[in-house]
């Protein structure tokens, strides 16, 4: 017999007196087993034997070898217990399985389809049971990245910080991982710590103002109306790129510039406007991605007909800058960006005054997003300024 064909699952085993040794396949493959690899298991095996009676189990090749006694070994004389020599006969065993695993109230409960009959069966199933473990948390883990992933959907842009982004973690010293060694010019890598999603600083369609009156025209946003806005980054450390460098830490290509436009017409609800006039605009749908910057040192090479290259030198020490920011849109799918059309209610003689805020879509109620900074709009009397 060359071999013994070991089916998933099962295990093969062999008796001498009170001692049984095992030889188990735990992959969900059958296994051929050569008579060499079966005798060096037992050979380490009987090697490591302890005064228990069982091996703390031996590893090779993804299987599993285990000895143990049996049936009152602890009484045994060995000079007189049964001897005999291993031929090759080894008897096929269906082992115990887990078929189902609970945990409630601190108290791990598993079931099992018959019951073990030896140590090495009930390591087996603790094994079993971690795995099912572990292909469970596998699973919701990938439910959430499909349907609840905080990284990649909207997250109710609340503006609070959310950790675990990074496609590529920083090292232990904080530093980044080189990349991107052809056409780096800047020599940096940068790589996310922390990210949020908020409404942004509300964006103008081109349009007339609301007005109102009984010859006051109807002011419309039809399909295709769009407006754009650019990317901003808190950064002045001389890159040269530095679209490229964050388009490497956040794992898509960055763009320096992006247009939303309207998938549908819109057109003011006038009985909700009151007394006020208004016009249109954009509130964007925002991610601010913030992290760390490490830069190298370069270097010039020479080549043979005097033309020099400059290169990053990695071997020279790097700088790491912390806390480095890029704000950017949220992109709904493949690069459109997303957000929320509003009509802003202003003062129809001052059209720079803001009507007050609790008479506001509630998007544009959010902190930052009314364009009072850049002096263009001034808030309403009695709203805090």
């Amino acid at each position: 017999m060359e071999g013994f064909n070991i089916e998933a699952g099962t295990c093969i085993h062999h008796i001498t007196g009170y001692t049984c040794a095992q030889v188990c396949n735990y992959t969900p493959e059958n296994r051929i087993v050569s008579q060499k690899e079966v005798f060096l298991a037992l050979e380490n095996l009987r090697m490591d034997c302890g005064a228990e009676h069982f091996s703390p189990g031996h590893v090779f090749d993804n299987l599993f070898a285990y000895i143990y006694g049996i049936g009152g070994a602890d009484d045994v004389d060995p000079e007189t217990a049964e001897k005999e020599v291993f031929t090759g006969e080894i008897n096929m065993v269906k082992r115990a399985v887990v078929t189902d695993s609970k945990f409630k109230n601190g108290v791990l409960s598993i079931t099992v389809d018959q019951s073990p009959k030896s140590r090495a069966e009930v390591e087996a199933l603790v094994n079993d049971m971690l795995l099912m473990h572990k292909r469970s948390e596998n699973a919701t883990n990938n439910l959430e990245g499909r349907n609840f992933e905080p990284c990649d959907h909207d997250n109710g842009f609340t503006g609070e910080s959310i950790w675990g982004c990074n496609k590529r973690p920083r090292n232990k010293d904080g530093s980044c991982d080189f990349r991107y060694k052809n056409n780096n010019r800047d020599c940096a890598a940068w790589c996310e710590v922390r990210r949020r999603y908020f409404h942004g600083l509300e964006r103008l369609y081109s349009v007339e103002t609301i007005n109102r009156g009984p010859y006051a025209p109807m002011v419309t946003l039809t399909k295709g109306t769009s407006t754009s806005w650019g990317v901003s980054y808190g950064l002045n450390i001389g890159l040269a790129d530095p679209l490229s460098i964050f388009s490497g830490g956040l794992g898509f290509s960055m763009e320096k510039s992006y247009t939303h436009s309207l998938d549908e017409a819109f057109a003011p609800q006038y009985s909700e406007m009151g007394d006020w006039c208004g016009y249109w605009t954009l509130i964007p749908k925002m991610v601010e991605s913030c992290g760390s910057m490490t830069k190298w040192q370069t270097t010039t090479l020479v080549g043979p007909n005097g033309a020099t290259s400059p290169m990053c030198d990695t071997s020279q020490p790097s700088r790491t800058f912390e806390n480095l920011c890029i704000t950017y849109p949220y992109r709904k799918d493949r690069n459109r960006v997303d957000g929320n059309t509003v009509v802003v209610l202003v003062d129809c003689k001052r059209t720079n005054i803001l009507a007050p805020m609790r008479r506001q879509n509630q998007y544009y109620r959010k902190p930052g997003v009314a364009d009072t900074q850049s002096g263009r709009l001034k808030k309403a009397l009695g709203d805090k300024k």
